[in-house]
């Protein structure tokens, strides 16, 4: 079963059911009574905006190396676009370490990592590594993905995973080298676009990490053209870390906040009013843990909730009573 978290929430977004009878925590959008999927109101996108991004106000902690988690959100056209479009657009949540600063697809490594054989210094503009297929992505890939990050041993933020690490704020991005020469014996020199960042020593070893663009959310619950009829769209169940591509959790992760890119998927068009369209049930839950029983047995959450089971529940629910505002009872979903 899955566990409720928040405080007079269901979930961990305060305020995702709009159950404050304002639009707190969610200032991208604006509160009404005119309607709502579950209870006295909503959120309504009544802005006319196209492609403009809206997060939550609120950093929710979450813990995806212990819990598991399910993001859901509901949302209904009720005005097309001047060009009859219904509602669209990236919905999901953006990461932030525990410095509460952004986790960019430039922070994150992907899988070509490799090691400096020789010491670099801030200011230089050339390094030594050891792997040189890193070649192939900058002879076929354009400027913007071509970046690297380093992992320095002495860097705070490289505890959040050590081996050899995968989120780094030490880094050249765009266009990061121009050249990469086979030196022979198993050592590379690259020619860097720009110089080695300062701040840290980089001796032999340090480990160097190609990293690329991506989406600069993660967008969870995808880029949908939102009905007329209001709809629930939520994700699996999302546990762990990944890299900058997943619908998960980048590395480095320890808060989040929910993410709107308004009326993106039509937002060259801009010859009139955009679509308009209501949230709510924003929600993130956590998932409970497993018990040692179920940990023995592989299982990496509690195994009676699964994301099929998720959806089922989501895609029942309907205009129920709420007896006081902010109150769901658990029976409604449980």
């Amino acid at each position: 079963m899955a566990g409720i978290s928040g405080n007079s929430n269901f979930g961990l977004f305060r305020n995702g059911q709009a159950q404050e009878g304002t639009n707190s925590n969610f200032g991208g959008y604006t509160y009404t009574t005119n309607d709502s999927m579950s209870g006295d109101g909503c959120l309504d996108m009544s802005h006319n905006v196209r492609g403009s991004g809206t997060l939550s106000d609120d950093y929710v902690k979450v813990d995806p190396k212990n819990y598991s988690y399910v993001l859901s959100a509901s949302l209904r056209t009720y005005a097309v676009s001047y060009n009859n479009r219904n509602g669209s657009g990236h919905m999901g949540f953006g990461c932030y370490d525990k410095n509460k600063a952004f986790i960019s697809h430039y922070n994150i490594a992907n899988s070509l990592g490799t090691q400096l054989t020789r010491a670099a210094s801030p200011g230089d503009l050339v390094i030594y590594i050891n792997r040189g297929d890193w070649r192939n992505v900058a002879g076929g890939s354009t400027g913007h993905t071509i970046s690297l990050n380093f992992f320095p041993a002495t860097q705070e933020d490289f505890d959040y995973e050590r081996a050899p690490g995968r989120y780094s704020r030490v880094g050249i991005y765009s266009s990061a080298w121009s050249s990469i020469t086979n030196m022979g014996g198993g050592e590379y020199r690259v020619n860097l676009n720009k110089a080695v960042p300062g701040g840290h020593s980089y001796p032999v070893g340090t480990w160097v990490y190609q990293t690329q663009s991506g989406g600069s959310y993660n967008y969870a619950l995808g880029a949908p053209v939102y009905p007329q009829t209001w709809t629930t769209y939520s994700t699996g169940i999302m546990s762990g870390f990944g890299d900058w591509s997943g619908a998960g959790f980048r590395w480095g992760t320890v808060y989040v906040r929910w993410l709107n890119l308004r009326n993106y998927n039509y937002r060259s068009e801009s010859g009139g009013v955009a679509a308009k369209y209501y949230l709510d049930n924003v929600m993130l839950y956590r998932i409970k843990p497993p018990t040692k029983k179920q940990a023995a047995e592989g299982h990496s959450h509690n195994p009676d909730v699964s994301s099929s089971s998720f959806k089922e529940k989501f895609t029942k629910i309907k205009r129920f009573k709420r007896f006081l505002r902010g109150g769901q009872k658990r029976g409604d979903f449980f």
